[in-house]
């Protein structure tokens, strides 16, 4: 792979993972355009990687409130468990000097309880598809990455994403998620692990069946893709670096999706305030029906 080759797949990778039109659908296609069929599935999970710092870096004051959040909710939560039982407390660390302990019924521990409780959700969320795709990977890399199974997985993926977007209340946001809408968001992920449904797309399409409006399902939808994101990079870590550990255009694909992941993900939000999820579900039909016929003529 030259570092030409590299810029082009990161760039396809950051322009298309965090739109509704599967990024790994398009990764296999410029793969096979290019001549580079050969490309292990750690390669791409290291440009999702480059995806996920990307990701990190836009919301990270989202981030930050979810990691404080957590913090000051053990923080209230152990401080007042200890006010009622006095005898403990000289032996708690960093907890023996608080004089006054706080209340549950402030803003303050009710919005920590949110980013508790939201972590909860993320945690809960990502549950199904790390289970099937644990249980699946061999056969999903085996069978799943053909151009067919994408082009249909593109056309199917669209017609939900348009179904959830014309039937979308649209009246819930993050902070009023429950479990079960949480759970069923999460089985919606599962979809991704199929090249050409996406990632983004799948849980977008979740979220919205689930009643949240269009920012607030697109931002779950990134924050969800995290933690999959990561463990899957430190799953296939080893295999990345057995294959590619002096290359250069790793790198240089690595670099360039996440740049181009940012600026995507500034551009799918303008889009999404002004307009609905339409473009995205035409963009996919239309290229899964070429596939189709171009693997009907022969072409791919």
């Amino acid at each position: 792979m030259t570092i030409l080759e590299g810029f082009i797949l990161g760039l396809v990778q950051g322009i298309t993972e965090v739109l509704p039109i599967s990024s790994t659908a398009h990764s296999i296609l410029a793969q096979k355009v290019m001549g580079l069929e050969n490309i292990s599935l750690s390669f791409d999970v290291m440009m999702n990687f480059g995806s996920l710092i990307a990701i990190i870096i836009y919301f990270w004051d989202m981030w930050l409130d979810l990691i404080v959040g957590i913090l000051n909710f053990f923080k209230i939560t152990i401080s007042v468990w200890l006010s009622n039982k006095p005898n403990l407390k000289p032996y708690i660390p960093r907890f023996n000097k608080i004089e006054t302990a706080y209340s549950k019924n402030t803003e303050f521990y009710k919005s920590s309880l949110q980013s508790f409780q939201l972590a909860l959700f993320l945690s809960l969320a990502t549950i199904p598809a790390l289970v099937i795709g644990y249980l699946g990977q061999e056969w999903i890399e085996d069978n799943a990455r053909t151009t067919v199974v994408i082009s249909i997985a593109l056309i199917i993926g669209g017609i939900m994403l348009g179904l959830a977007d014309y039937w979308a209340r649209q009246k819930y946001v993050l902070s009023t998620l429950n479990p079960i809408r949480v759970l069923v968001i999460g089985c919606f992920q599962v979809l991704a692990l199929i090249p050409g449904f996406s990632r983004t797309g799948s849980t977008m399409t979740g979220a919205l069946l689930m009643g949240l409006n269009r920012k607030d399902s697109a931002a779950f939808a990134f924050l969800l893709g995290a933690p999959v994101i990561f463990i899957a990079t430190i799953a296939t870590l080893p295999d990345f670096i057995a294959e590619y550990r002096y290359s250069l255009s790793s790198l240089v694909a690595f670099i360039s999706s996440g740049i181009i992941t940012y600026i995507t993900i500034h551009i799918l939000y303008q889009i999404i305030q002004k307009q609905s999820f339409k473009i995205f579900v035409a963009y996919r039909i239309i290229l899964g029906i070429l596939l189709l016929i171009a693997v009907y003529t022969k072409i791919l």
